[in-house]
């Protein structure tokens, strides 16, 4: 996902979630740097990120809740959960045949990461930045799929956004 194409800061993402409940967050970032990679607690983030970046390229739930196991043991909850989110970041941008799989079993992320949370943060985020408004225009239904009350709006929505963001949204909140 292109954040900086939507001008959402990653840190405040994450933040904004996990002051909603929906996501905890590691107490080592720091804001004002805005990184928690140089933490003590996390000083091995690049192997980390990557070798989950190269589970998630097998495509095998076991193989992901072994290394979910592995990272439980070397890390905090909040850090396997920036880890796993990076990763799937990262995925969903460069690798189209990665990303379906994962957004097909997203479930296997949890947990640790709801990619659900994740994508109406991103879609109210592209709403609004759209001029629309979260129960006026738009809301989601109980199991988190989301709801346009104007066909228009949402085709809008699926038109600013990237491709990354977009197969998130399509394949996450969309109804199937």
């Amino acid at each position: 996902m292109n954040f900086e194409l939507m001008n959402i800061d990653l840190i405040d993402l994450i933040g904004d979630l996990a002051s909603e409940g929906d996501l905890t967050i590691a107490p080592a970032i720091d804001r004002n740097q805005n990184t928690w990679r140089d933490s003590p607690v996390i000083a091995d983030y690049e192997n980390f990120q990557q070798a989950t970046i190269n589970v998630l390229r097998e495509r095998e739930q076991t193989a992901l809740q072994s290394l979910k196991q592995a990272l439980s043991e070397l890390s905090s909850p909040q850090h396997i959960q920036e880890i796993l989110f990076k990763a799937v970041c990262t995925l969903l941008d460069q690798e189209p045949e990665v990303s379906e799989w994962i957004l097909r079993n997203h479930d296997y992320l949890e947990p640790e990461l709801s990619l659900l949370k994740v994508a109406q943060y991103i879609v109210l985020h592209w709403l609004e930045k759209l001029g629309l408004k979260y129960s006026r225009d738009f809301d989601f239904s109980l199991e988190g799929h989301l709801i346009v009350f104007a066909p228009s709006n949402l085709l809008a929505l699926l038109t600013a956004m990237p491709e990354g963001d977009r197969r998130l949204v399509e394949t996450i909140l969309l109804p199937q």
